[in-house]
């Protein structure tokens, strides 16, 4: 159809009633649920990260809060500890990770192919899964695996800390060399 200028009429009911269907209220619906559970916390957070605290609320702009956490004397130790146990996950992951990509690409070795499987496996068990597992066999205290460490070797204390560096960066490189495997198999494969 087309107006009395010989525009085409524009059917603006059809097109209200097309916007207005359920799913794109629906798409609506869960874009205010996002900006709700998403923005509103996270500019709480700014807002609050550049005020000062007075007790009874958010008081004037300031940079105090920052100058607070990283002017104390524990930020250097802190950050030293955070670049060893990266750089150390990250070598650990990486020699692990090569080590069973020769092994399975490389040699006669038996069961590969169940082991390429299994290595997918590993990215659908959770971190804190894991970090709880070796928790439950390598922890000082209630840790099986220190137990019988201590006695089958007659040991007064446990041999193995989960919670020490090595202990962190083995649970780490033990659930991330997977992925380490599925770079480098392929390359070695060629």
């Amino acid at each position: 159809m087309r107006t009395r200028r010989g525009l085409p009429r524009v059917a603006t009911v059809g097109r209200l009633a097309a916007l207005a269907s359920l799913p794109n209220l629906m798409l609506v619906g869960c874009v205010v649920v996002v900006v709700w559970l998403v923005f509103v916390p996270l500019s709480a957070l700014l807002y609050n990260a550049f005020t000062e605290d007075t007790g009874f609320g958010p008081g004037a702009l300031s940079l105090d809060n920052f100058i607070e956490a990283y002017s104390s004397w524990h930020i250097p130790g802190l950050l030293w500890n955070s670049v060893v146990f990266a750089l150390g996950t990250a070598l650990a992951t990486f020699v692990m990770g090569a080590l069973v990509a020769w092994v399975v690409e490389r040699t006669d070795a038996p069961g590969a192919s169940l082991f390429h499987v299994m290595s997918l496996l590993s990215f659908a068990v959770p971190g804190l899964l894991m970090a709880m597992a070796w928790i439950f066999v390598f922890s000082p205290n209630i840790g099986w695996g220190n137990a019988a460490l201590k006695t089958t070797f007659g040991l007064s204390e446990a041999p193995l800390n989960i919670y020490s560096m090595a202990g962190m960066v083995w649970a780490l490189s033990s659930h991330y060399f997977p992925l380490a495997y599925l770079v480098l198999g392929p390359a070695l494969r060629a």
